[in-house]
């Protein structure tokens, strides 16, 4: 995968996840099939970026402890 086309399925994914919430107040609750969906697309974006990670030769788990702390 190019370094384009992951970072496009990285964007499509947060979209399909962003989708999950349109027109819904912000504290509505997930019902059980709500929070399946909620997982499968965390999940996507996540694989995504690990594979945007790896390609670009970036050690992910070092660049969120940088960020965090």
């Amino acid at each position: 995968h190019t370094p384009k086309n992951l970072a496009m399925s990285i964007a499509i994914e947060a979209a399909e996840l962003m989708e999950l919430f349109q027109w819904r107040g912000g504290e509505e609750l997930l019902d059980d099939l709500q929070r399946r969906e909620l997982q499968r697309e965390l999940a996507d974006v996540v694989i995504y970026c690990l594979a945007m990670a790896n390609a670009a030769g970036i050690d992910l788990a070092n660049a969120c402890a940088k960020r965090s702390g």
